[in-house]
């Protein structure tokens, strides 16, 4: 069986057990998630350069910012599972309202702190072009590569973590 089919009957039974059980876990994989970017942050920001920013900043003028928006979004995404406990809460009016809230500037926050920590340690080419020139899908590890080594627990943590968020 592959793992895609194991997954699939994974979380299909997971959202049949019902709201309250598919609601933990998506807050354990949350827990893990905001760790690991942050753990992420701790460990890059140390090697932060201003520099970085600015090397090759818009290689492609306004023309690629309009053009990373789609990507971007992606990184908000997961914020429509506040909608699907509208039902379990007691107000939701006011409650639903806290949840969204927190969440964007949650996502604001780690997006802000996860661009600035990554990019500022090498610049952007420096976490989407790996050492060869090939373009890397992986730009987290890629760049805490420039901080730690491949074989530090830490990076295969950063790693790990990730294939379960993903």
């Amino acid at each position: 069986m592959s793992i895609s089919i194991a997954a699939y009957l994974l979380f299909t039974a997971l959202n049949i057990s019902g709201v309250k059980a598919a609601a933990t876990f998506e807050l354990i994989i949350t827990i893990f998630a905001v760790g690991e970017l942050l753990l992420f942050a701790g460990l890059t920001l140390p090697g932060f350069e201003m520099a970085n920013l600015q090397k090759n900043a818009l290689p492609h003028g306004w023309t690629g910012i309009f053009a990373s928006i789609p990507f971007a979004i992606w990184f908000f995404l997961g914020i429509e599972g506040v909608a699907n406990v509208a039902e379990e809460t007691r107000n939701p009016q006011k409650t639903i309202l806290k949840g969204f809230g927190s969440a964007i500037i949650t996502l604001v926050v780690l997006c802000i702190l996860t661009f600035i920590s990554s990019v500022g340690v090498g610049g952007w080419e420096a976490v989407v072009y790996t050492k060869d020139g090939a373009v890397s899908d992986s730009p987290l590890p890629l760049a805490l590569s420039h901080i730690v080594t491949s074989n530090n627990v830490l990076y295969h943590m950063l790693v790990t973590v990730g294939l379960l968020d993903w």
